[in-house]
């Protein structure tokens, strides 16, 4: 919030991701974007402390401060590197720039007896005057602002400063640790697609070990086989039901009168008498 009363917009306005921002704080030092949105009331998802901490915070800390109820939160039990010949503590200030615009101030300690070990401060800044951004009086905060006339005694909004303890060579084992097991997630992961994928060919080679499938090609060409035999032999039983067949003179009495008149001669030599005789003899023959 800026001394006219409105908001200080984020970065380009980018949405961060903070869902995982304490695992990142424990790998590497956080981006201008983070910091914005870790400052800024409407979007931080820190909760705001007004004590310092009893034991001295370890690295991947993350601690939101506010400094107009937590003056002391420096004295955090490390020892920190001191200025030469001096009993203050070395600090080196940066301006963290956006697009030429000065957004963010920087306070950067070091660890006296750990090189590796560091802490950093930083606080939001007014992009119009390149100054800390102090804030208005508004009605329903807790709070007096000293700076601030206000006759009707409105509460002040909480002055914001993250702090960030890391060690960077931790942070590198870190780093890694997470770098590999992300990647062996990723690879058992592609595997199991892998073998999901490949079932249906599984599946198929086993049929076909099996002789599944060539059992069901070979069923459907025995069928048409077997129908066409069928008909074939339809067929040559229909063709041979008109020739003459021994079984028929047994059949019926008109087969045994065409035998009779293919053995009889054509000179008539046998009387009418003789051939009813003949007749009769042929059906008894053939009754029996």
């Amino acid at each position: 919030v800026l001394q006219n009363g409105t908001s200080m917009p984020l970065r380009f306005e980018v949405k961060v991701d903070l869902s995982d921002i304490h695992e990142t704080a424990k790998e590497r030092w956080l981006t201008i974007s983070e910091i914005e949105a870790l400052l800024n009331l409407s979007t931080t998802v820190l909760p705001i402390q007004t004590q310092r901490p009893t034991l001295p915070p370890p690295s991947g800390t993350l601690i939101l401060y506010n400094r107009s109820a937590t003056r002391d939160y420096k004295n955090d039990g490390h020892h920190w590197t001191k200025k030469r010949n001096s009993k203050k503590i070395r600090e080196d200030h940066v301006k963290l720039r956006v697009e030429g615009v000065k957004r963010i101030a920087g306070c950067y300690v070091h660890h006296e007896m750990i090189p590796s070990f560091h802490r950093r401060g930083y606080h939001l800044l007014n992009p119009e005057t390149g100054m800390a951004v102090v804030t208005p009086k508004i009605p329903g905060m807790k709070g007096s602002n000293r700076n601030l006339k206000d006759e009707n005694k409105a509460e002040e909004l909480p002055s914001l400063i993250l702090i960030h303890y890391l060690d960077t060579v931790q942070a590198q084992a870190q780093a890694a640790k997470r770098a590999s097991m992300t990647y062996n997630a990723n690879t058992e992961a592609r595997a199991k697609n892998q073998m999901m994928g490949s079932g249906g060919a599984l599946v198929t080679q086993h049929s076909s070990a099996l002789g599944l499938a060539p059992l069901a090609q070979s069923d459907t060409t025995d069928a048409g086989a077997e129908k066409k035999d069928s008909n074939k032999r339809r067929k040559l039983e229909g063709q041979s039901s008109g020739e003459p067949k021994s079984n028929m003179l047994h059949s019926t009495p008109n087969g045994i009168q065409d035998f009779i008149n293919m053995i009889q001669p054509q000179s008539g030599q046998i009387s009418s008498h003789e051939n009813n005789d003949c007749s009769q003899q042929m059906l008894d023959q053939g009754m029996a």
